[in-house]
């Protein structure tokens, strides 16, 4: 980012403590004079800046747990030249999902991967690994190390997801791995608002991913079919390509007359359930959620030209 680090100090801790002591003995007696240099205390909190990007791309991706295995051996058109069809091959599920909801994003926007090339990405995988880390714990147990590839282990890290991605899109931008939890799609968001600033990146890819119902892994691994995976793209702030939506970060102040709409729990399965009313063509989709601490995110969406509509 743009802005410098600040190192906290004694002194800056004594300086605070001076500040505060001056600012109640000024509320208490507001007739004091101010002395020359300082500036008298308001009881008006500041609100919070408000943030905004436009969106240039969405799409989406889901598949069940037991369509990973013909997911795991296809790569997207527009994957570099050469690429080992294996490429998938250690992946987790939520990462080849991620993939393949980036190309819906290109699909319907006429995106090409040309125009990502300085883009950053920003990865927001729910408990990536879960069902993978039991399968080979159980195999080393069993069989010892030989039976374990050190990349079971690698690509099932947090930033396993935002570095696959920069492989395949020949990402020259920065990539981070956000969140990782429950909350990982509302970090991901709030990274997508905050962390790319650099004059360097052009635009930027988020990427969310969660299971819905969750995988029951058993002993060893294997998850029932009915576990199913699920996968946004957003394209963020891209030079030189039309506005799909905006994506909004403000104090809840700015919404006090126009009241939340009831929208459902924030979370990466909900999302592409209102991405799929877009497609069934029933106009815009306005989202937003009340943060717990305080502040709005806000998420408006409009459908793609009806001529860049991905083929049904």
């Amino acid at each position: 980012m743009d802005c410098l680090p600040h190192y906290t100090t004694n002194d800056d801790f004594g300086a605070d403590k001076s500040r505060s002591a001056r600012a109640r003995a000024s509320a208490a007696n507001p007739s004091r004079q101010v002395p020359r240099g300082e500036t008298r205390s308001s009881n008006v909190s500041s609100s919070m800046p408000r943030l905004e990007t436009p969106i240039a791309a969405w799409g989406y991706a889901q598949a069940d747990s037991g369509e990973f295995d013909g997911l795991r051996k296809r790569l997207p058109v527009w994957a570099p030249e050469g690429m080992p069809a294996h490429f998938f091959r250690y992946s987790d599920e939520q990462t080849i999902l991620a993939a393949w909801a980036i190309d819906d994003a290109m699909r319907r926007s006429g995106i090409k991967v040309e125009q990502t090339t300085e883009w950053g990405i920003i990865a927001a995988p729910e408990f990536l690994g879960r069902q993978q880390v039991v399968g080979f714990l159980d195999r080393f147990n069993r069989n010892g190390a030989p039976r374990v590839s050190p990349n079971s282990i690698i690509q099932h890290s947090l930033h396993s997801v935002s570095g696959t991605l920069s492989i395949l899109l020949t990402s020259r931008g920065p990539n981070v791995g956000t969140g990782g939890g429950r909350e990982a799609f509302a970090e991901g968001l709030l990274a997508a608002l905050t962390l790319f600033e650099l004059q360097s990146t052009s635009g930027s890819w988020l990427v969310a991913t969660a299971w819905d119902p969750p995988p029951l892994p058993d002993a060893q691994g294997d998850c029932a079919p009915s576990a199913r995976c699920h996968a946004i793209a957003l394209a963020l702030r891209g030079k030189g390509t039309s506005t799909l939506g905006s994506l909004t970060l403000c104090d809840d102040v700015d919404h006090e007359r126009s009241p939340l709409a009831g929208d459902s729990p924030l979370s990466v399965p909900n999302l592409v359930r209102a991405l799929a009313r877009c497609d069934a063509r029933t106009g815009p989709q306005e989202l937003t959620w009340r943060l717990p601490w305080g502040a709005t995110l806000g998420l408006n969406l409009k459908s793609p030209a009806i001529g860049l509509r991905r083929a049904a």
